[in-house]
């Protein structure tokens, strides 16, 4: 079996998908952080040295490598589902979940950080409130065919953990 956590940039995957993995004794894999090590570089650098379209290519290439894995919860990056066809591939693969929050949330939590994410780069707070409204209303359509959504609001990971042990059981 396999969880599959999607949503955008900022909702928490990779921290709720460690959580849930440990709560179910299972292994958690990260798609970026997975891409980093087969890859010995950065996401920012992939960006910066090939591009948005190979790093495209290689994520889907890692996913369905990683997609094949059992007893994993994979916590994909905010545009993982949005591409090659892989909300397709998510979908016959595990049990996808799509993490929702509002834009202003995920403002709140980027803006801290903003200079960490190749997409963000370096934005300002007035385009980092367009980005995040104007990739939501593009990305929604993808992360709305998850089998389940849950909306974390301002809930905490364990709280979101436990609704999605609650789900798969």
């Amino acid at each position: 079996m396999r969880i599959i956590l999607l949503g955008f940039m900022g909702v928490g995957k990779s921290t709720i998908g460690r959580e849930v993995a440990e709560m179910l004794n299972w292994e958690h894999l990260d798609l970026d952080t997975v891409i980093e090590k087969k890859q010995k570089c950065t996401i920012s650098d992939i960006f910066k040295q090939y591009g948005e379209n190979k790093f495209r290519e290689i994520e889907r290439f890692w996913l369905k490598n990683i997609s094949k894995y059992n007893n994993v919860v994979i916590s994909t990056g905010g545009g993982t589902p949005c591409y090659v066809n892989n909300m397709e591939l998510l979908l016959e693969s595990g049990t996808t979940i799509y993490l929702k929050t509002n834009p202003q949330i995920i403002f709140e939590r980027l803006s801290r950080n903003n200079n960490e994410r190749p997409l963000l780069n370096k934005k300002n707070n007035y385009e980092l409130k367009n980005f995040i409204i104007e990739e939501l209303n593009i990305r929604e359509p993808y992360y709305s065919k998850a089998k389940h959504t849950i909306n974390i609001g301002n809930s905490t990971s364990k709280e979101i953990a436990d609704k999605i042990n609650d789900l798969i059981q």
